[in-house]
């Protein structure tokens, strides 16, 4: 019975739900990682290789951004990252300036970023239908 290297566990991912899929540490070693670890280990190489960089993605374009841009905290109601009221925030643009990317960028909770988007999608639809009728 082979035993994880890292976390001494005996259970490994299942290839095809029948066959153990356990994972050598070194050709000439005879120790093995669970598919749990495997996964972890590789991450951590692929972050201090390649560094952690993050992206914000403005008018189709990716921005590397220097600093982490998130708080944890929504702007628009009192659910945050820290407490639990919500897993994750989302960055918001209001509007879009070109020469300045960050300019008019919120943070929101899910749930608000789901009504805004909602919001403004309705906003356009009925902005467009209007010149419409116009013409």
């Amino acid at each position: 019975m082979r035993v994880c290297f890292s976390c001494n566990s005996t259970k490994t991912y299942l290839n095809c739900g029948k066959w153990p899929q356990w994972n050598k540490v070194d050709w000439f070693v005879p120790l093995w990682f669970c598919d749990k670890c495997r996964g972890h280990y590789l991450r951590m190489a692929w972050r201090i290789r390649y560094g952690l960089k993050r992206y914000t993605l403005y008018h189709g374009i990716r921005l590397q951004d220097k600093t982490q841009p998130r708080t944890g905290y929504c702007s628009q109601c009192s659910n945050n990252v820290h407490n639990g009221t919500c897993k994750i925030t989302n960055m918001h643009h209001r509007y879009y300036l070109r020469i300045c990317p960050w300019f008019g960028r919120i943070e929101l909770c899910a749930s608000c970023h789901s009504k805004i988007s909602a919001k403004e999608s309705w906003k356009k639809r009925r902005r467009s239908r209007a010149k419409l009728s116009t013409t």
